[in-house]
């Protein structure tokens, strides 16, 4: 799954490693009211081969907005190629996701991806009221699919790490949806380095 390899890379940044087990949604922690980012956030990452700039990744959180009567917040993403690379192929992949600003699971996604000539959206409905999810691609049939409690999808499953009580001996349990797929996630911290930035 592409996305969720390009999204690994962030994951990664993170100290996150996933491993996929076999854990139920009750086992996932409680999210406090006061969260480690805000509205405005934006993060930049640069991704370099072998030294040379490759691709820029950004991370956004917006402004609170209303859906469907309730107030979330608004996370995106944009995943683009540069440099040299970026005269030779063309990557333009952007997710946006409206997350429940109390328990950071998503209501919904969009994604519009774009690499050389291929070109594709995805919209994902998240019903987390009755544990359903509709999957639409390029604007084709609706899929359905069940889904355990606040389920979250792969941008949403960033920021709800962010906000856990990170220990060595604590990992963090997460149901994460992908393309198509529901996958038990764990964040486990690896170890502790001080960094000279």
């Amino acid at each position: 799954d592409e996305m969720i390899k390009r999204y690994g890379i962030l994951l990664l940044l993170g100290s996150i490693l996933f491993n996929f087990l076999d854990l139920s949604a009750a086992e996932k922690k409680e999210v406090g009211a006061a969260h480690p980012f805000k509205n405005g956030e934006e993060l930049t990452y640069k991704i370099t081969w072998y030294g040379v700039l490759a691709g820029i990744g950004k991370l956004k959180v917006s402004d609170k907005a209303l859906y469907k009567g309730k107030e979330v917040y608004r996370l995106a993403s944009q995943g683009v190629t540069a440099g040299v690379i970026g005269k030779f192929y063309t990557v333009d992949d952007r997710l946006e996701v409206l997350i429940d600003p109390q328990g950071l699971y998503p209501y919904y996604a969009f994604l519009s991806q774009q690499e050389g000539k291929r070109r594709k959206t995805t919209e994902v409905f998240f019903n987390q009221g009755k544990n359903k999810i509709t999957y639409i691609t390029n604007n084709g049939r609706p899929r359905e699919f069940t889904a355990p409690t606040e389920v979250l999808d792969i941008l949403s499953s960033l920021y709800f790490y962010r906000s856990q009580k990170l220990t060595e001996d604590n990992p963090i349990q997460m149901k994460v949806f992908s393309n198509k797929k529901i996958f038990s996630a764990q964040a486990k911290i690896l170890g502790k380095e001080r960094l000279k930035t």
